[in-house]
């Protein structure tokens, strides 16, 4: 089994659990199908000269974390950086917690793509709303007032457009699938809400 495969194994066990569980998932649930998904795309090592963020591990990279030892990346370390420095920065719990899970996973996928103030700036653009990186009470309300499905497509749509805007030609293909299969994610997840334990 690939490494890609057992990504996609455990995404879909993630998955499939809240599914079975009916409609409402805990913020726990919520980050680990997004953390999964991040590990999808993110992959293991790599030290490609191309990439912009250097030596990267579990998507971890070592211009965002100089002090930690990526090759030696866990799983367990990773979780705790991504629940700290994206997760929570980019606003997830209470984007989660106004808007659902699908648009959760989604910011918080961009912020690890693009980082948490871009995605949060995105959000409050797509939400209509005075783009000042902090999501308060207004953001909320607006975000909350879209038609989840509606919020979503805006949302996408807005990331694909700062992506295009790059000029990374090497990159670009796999950022735009990436967004295609978060955009799939979320079509799957519409509808879930939360109640319960935190991350």
């Amino acid at each position: 089994m690939t490494e890609r495969d057992a990504f996609d194994l455990a995404l879909e066990d993630t998955l499939d659990r809240l599914e079975g569980g009916g409609r409402t998932v805990t913020e726990r649930d919520a980050f680990d199908l997004a953390l999964e998904f991040v590990y999808r795309w993110e992959g293991g090592y790599s030290r490609d000269r191309r990439d912009g963020g250097g030596e990267t591990n579990l998507g971890i990279s070592r211009a965002a974390f100089p002090n930690e030892n990526i090759p030696e990346m866990t799983r367990a370390r990773s979780r705790e950086l991504y629940l700290e420095h994206y997760w929570s920065r980019a606003y997830c719990p209470e984007v989660l917690a106004s808007a659902g899970v699908a648009l959760a996973v989604s910011v918080f996928d961009f912020a690890v793509n693009s980082g948490p103030d871009r995605a949060v700036r995105v959000l409050q653009k797509t939400g209509a709303v005075a783009i000042d990186g902090v999501v308060g009470p207004v953001t909320l309300g607006a975000l909350a007032a879209l038609p989840e499905l509606e919020l979503l497509s805006k949302y996408l749509a807005s990331r694909v457009e700062f992506l295009l805007g790059l000029n990374q030609s090497y990159f670009i293909k796999g950022w735009l699938r990436r967004v295609v299969a978060l955009g799939v994610l979320a079509g799957a997840t519409a509808g879930l809400t939360t109640g319960g334990e935190n991350a």
